[in-house]
């Protein structure tokens, strides 16, 4: 009597568990594809409702300075609530106008967390709220209307003041492989890229500050750029010297003791690393001034 083959069987079994591999992988790509999508469609969706590009108002608001980059004599720079803030040196203000205007008011309806909204100049379609929260977890996978999203939101570091007021102030986003959020933060690093347009904006319901960025670059999650500082000073001008030192591109960005850095911070692939983005405000709308640590 012949034995029956025993390699049909196997051979099935392994085409069996191919398929079903297969098929597991399929359905991880699709819902991350998925994710993707509805990221996107959202993010678009919030910025359609509540934003518009500047060139398309009917009536757009006056600015201090409508000579774009131009550098201003210098002069006695007031804020917003006409208080004198500094006298800054020829050089140190580079005023232009903002892209976009936004509906605050709409905006601090949906969710009061927000405190910013970030346009870069460089990539125009990247353009997010910026939120904060508690802590720095909250909105790690929480979009604007507080639903699970894998993409999460932009948020500052919850230690922060909510008005950009801080020496340097700390932004958060996911490198998505989609090529949203902070994905885009590692062309700055590229020489052509930075050279293009090395500026981004924070928009806030204060006013609507602009950033010359000084600094790019790969560094370790808990290195120096990491930093909250308790007030400006020599130190400050110091650590900013640093990083602008550690960028991947030169340039010759003017610092001062009493500027207001902001750090955008994405992971790498690696997942070892972060990508930094750092930026000081030029406009001469600045946010408000922080005052002196008691000694």
């Amino acid at each position: 009597m012949k034995k029956r083959c025993k390699k049909p069987v196997v051979l099935t079994i392994i085409l069996l568990t191919s398929y079903a591999v297969f098929a597991y992988a399929a359905y991880n790509l699709a819902v991350l594809y998925s994710g993707y999508v509805r990221g996107q469609k959202k993010y678009t969706a919030l910025a359609d409702t509540y934003t518009v590009r500047t060139e398309e108002m009917d009536e757009p608001e006056e600015i201090m300075n409508t000579k774009g980059d131009a550098f201003l004599e210098k002069q006695d720079i007031s804020d917003l609530n006409g208080d004198v803030t500094e006298q800054f040196e020829p050089g140190y203000i580079e005023d232009g106008e903002c892209p976009i205007t936004l509906n605050w008011a709409g905006l601090k309806a949906e969710n009061p967390d927000i405190i910013g909204w970030i346009y870069l100049d460089a990539y125009p379609d990247k353009s997010y709220p910026v939120m904060q929260s508690y802590d720095n977890d909250f909105y790690l996978h929480r979009d604007f209307n507080k639903e699970y999203l894998f993409a999460g939101c932009l948020f500052a570091d919850w230690e922060n003041a909510a008005d950009f007021s801080d020496p340097a102030t700390i932004i958060y986003g996911h490198n998505m492989k989609d090529g949203s959020m902070f994905n885009c933060l590692k062309h700055y690093k590229e020489k052509e890229v930075y050279n293009a347009s090395p500026y981004f904006w924070i928009l806030t319901p204060n006013g609507d500050y602009r950033y010359h960025i000084y600094a790019a670059f790969d560094t370790m999650p808990k290195s120096a750029v990491y930093m909250l500082w308790d007030g400006d000073g020599q130190k400050f001008l110091s650590w900013e010297q640093d990083i602008q030192m550690a960028s991947a591109v030169s340039n010759n960005v003017l610092l001062t003791e009493r500027d207001h850095s902001v750090i955008l911070s994405t992971c790498t692939p690696d997942s070892q690393h972060r990508t930094v983005v750092v930026g000081r405000c030029c406009s001469s709308i600045q946010p408000p001034r922080k005052p002196a640590p008691m000694q």
